[in-house]
């Protein structure tokens, strides 16, 4: 840590002299780190730097090897998250921890419920300081709903008061915002902002750099299990930080160097509508093509990649694949007959089978090109293993074992495992929904360069994303949809971040 920073105020959290290893892999070495009381800290780092193990350490799920944690000047030692919590320090996961068919007040109560001197549950009473506490922080929610009807916006408000209610002095928050419209990102700094002035300190981990600069006093970056660099937010630049997590500078160049692209048409939509998402949708795309389809959430850009793999049907319109008409494909597996591979938005619940191995999850749609005797069913698994072992070294994917079970990566790297999967099924066509929700910056160069090598190789990549730097680095064309319908498709000097930020903000 850089030993010239200084918290303003006093010190809510030490960490000092921390280290960690599994088996030989050293995750956290000599940590040093500080954060004052009501300070908003930024969190930074690759994926495998040591963020998520040094969230554990604090919160109680895993012990360190070596080192001393300090609450409010005094030492501690926690057993269990529960001693974290009745400690004060609470963690919101990015996938919530909340009970999603038990109500607002039910959730937030649970574990501290007040109880009448009867022993019975005191529902008035928790009813009256759940709607101060609402009223305090001017949240409109109500407190009989139950969660799983509530936006993901109000659900992370909800385990925000949950971890007040019990008395939450730091809260510590995972990739809060990786599921959020740019409105309800302004609800969630909002309530950061009022934490803070209840003195409660906030330890906030992203991959989205522009949010520290909105929300964030300070940001720690961490690399290789190491802390880097420590510094308030207004002295320090985006480009800094990028090179100070990944040890080098980075090119802010466009990727793709060409400037218009033609070959034949590979794919086509025309009047593409499913429900009342999408509205007469068309557009092309040519063979060996990296083609853009933007959007905000609620535009229909995510329902795209759910009808060109099969997950939906349209209602109407027509898909076709090399003049071969695809409309009625029902099911992934119709999509990978067809050449078409995906990577879905949402990686664990809906690109992960959790309790399987690494290796099980990256070849698991192309098992058919392994077989050595199809009637028997016999696998070369060492050509298995050698081809995801390529993937393995070309991404940097970091894991123990490849029959470590995926559930036990970091979210960046499971989403590597998901991208090599893709490509190990060696389809025509590439479908990548937010292909890099959740990774960090270093690893986001290195899946550009992956889908422009399967460009170059005549591969055509569909990039569907709501990251504008995303699509304006590697596109060729660009498709924006708004309210379910096309508004502008862009190419060549009209691929430009300012022009495209002001259409899409615009009403």
């Amino acid at each position: 840590m850089d030993e010239n920073y200084r918290a303003d105020g006093a010190e809510a959290l030490r960490l000092q002299n921390i280290a960690k290893s599994f088996s030989k892999n050293k995750v956290l070495v000599d940590v040093n780190f500080s954060v004052g009381k009501g300070e908003v800290r930024a969190l930074v780092g690759e994926n495998g730097a040591g963020k998520s193990t040094m969230i554990r350490i604090v919160a109680g799920v895993s012990k360190a090897d070596q080192g001393e944690i300090f609450l409010d000047g005094k030492k501690v030692s926690f057993n269990s998250p529960k001693d974290g919590l009745d400690a004060g320090i609470a963690v919101i996961y990015q996938e919530l921890d909340l009970l999603p068919e038990m109500t607002v007040q039910e959730n937030v109560f649970l574990g501290i419920e007040e109880k009448t001197h009867r022993g019975l549950l005191d529902k008035k009473k928790m009813a009256e300081k759940l709607e101060e506490y609402f009223r305090m922080m001017r949240l409109d929610i109500p407190r009989n709903a139950k969660i799983a009807s509530l936006p993901i916006a109000k659900q992370q408000v909800v385990a925000i008061t949950k971890a007040v209610m019990h008395n939450a002095k730091i809260i510590i928050m995972d990739e809060p915002s990786s599921s959020l419209t740019n409105q309800e990102l302004e609800v969630l700094f909002d309530q950061i902002r009022r934490l803070k002035e209840k003195q409660v300190t906030v330890i906030y981990i992203s991959h989205r750099l522009e949010e520290i600069f909105e929300i964030c006093d300070s940001v720690t970056v961490l690399r290789d299990g190491r802390i880097i660099r420590t510094a308030p937010v207004r002295e320090t630049t985006r480009e800094e930080i990028v090179e100070w997590m990944i040890g080098k500078k980075v090119s802010e160049a466009r990727l793709n160097p060409r400037k218009q692209y033609d070959a034949p048409v590979i794919l086509e939509a025309r009047n593409l509508s499913y429900k009342n998402v999408l509205q007469d949708v068309s557009f092309q795309v040519k063979r060996g093509e990296l083609y853009g389809v933007l959007g905000l959430l609620g535009s229909g850009f995510i329902e795209v990649g759910k009808l060109l793999y099969g997950v939906c049907r349209p209602t109407s319109g027509t898909l076709t694949v090399n003049g071969r008409d695809i409309s009625s494909m029902s099911s992934p597996a119709d999509a990978l007959k067809n050449s078409i591979a995906y990577v879905p938005d949402q990686r664990r619940a809906h690109g992960l089978f959790l309790e399987l191995d690494v290796l099980t999850n990256a070849t698991i749609t192309s098992v058919r090109n392994f077989l050595t005797n199809k009637a028997l069913g016999l696998l070369d698994k060492k050509a298995m293993q050698e081809n995801f072992q390529r993937y393995i070294d070309h991404f940097e994917i970091k894991l123990a074992d490849k029959r470590q079970k995926i559930g036990f990566l970091s979210g960046g790297n499971q989403q590597k495992v998901i991208i090599a999967r893709t490509l190990i099924s060696d389809t025509e066509i590439i479908v990548m929904s937010c292909p890099t929700k959740g990774i960090d910056v270093g690893s986001k160069f290195d899946i550009y360069n992956i889908l422009l090598e399967c460009a170059s190789q005549g591969k055509t990549v569909i990039v569907i994303s709501q990251e504008i730097p995303e699509l304006v680095n590697i596109c060729d064309r660009i498709l924006m949809l708004k309210k379910g319908r096309v508004f502008r498709e862009y190419v060549g000097d009209e691929i430009s971040e300012p022009l495209i930020y002001n259409d899409l903000l615009r009403q």
